[in-house]
């Protein structure tokens, strides 16, 4: 085989494996692009751990709690979370797994979302 005919075989070697390259990277970032599991950035109801206020704000894809108030300029804002069965929001501190409402123990409990926003506020004492 002559030299010319190996560096022309390289080039195509190369040029398809550079094809094949920006073919899967198109791919994976058409997925990860409809995953919803994928961090964004989302907006959070929120209860400020001093005052007992109710918040919602967005949550910055990188950020993690606490949040910060943007009336007080302090972090303080933690997740809320509901108790199906009171019918009625807490905070969760960030180091705390929520398992079982504060207040009854009851199981029923899970993210706040925006449609649980008029109901009452309770802090843990």
């Amino acid at each position: 085989m002559a030299v010319g005919n190996k560096d022309t075989t390289k080039a195509i070697v190369a040029i398809i494996v550079i094809i094949l390259a920006v073919g899967f990277l198109i791919r994976y970032n058409q997925k990860r692009s409809q995953n919803p599991a994928i961090a964004r950035d989302r907006e959070v109801i929120t209860i400020d751990c001093e005052t007992g206020e109710l918040c919602k704000v967005t949550q910055k894809a990188e950020e993690l709690f606490p949040l910060k108030n943007p009336k007080t300029k302090r972090m303080t804002l933690w997740k809320a979370y509901i108790c199906h069965d009171e019918q009625l929001l807490f905070p969760k501190p960030p180091e705390v797994q929520v398992r079982n409402c504060p207040f009854c123990n009851s199981n029923n409990v899970g993210a706040a979302q925006t449609k649980h926003e008029k109901l009452p506020t309770k802090m843990p004492e």
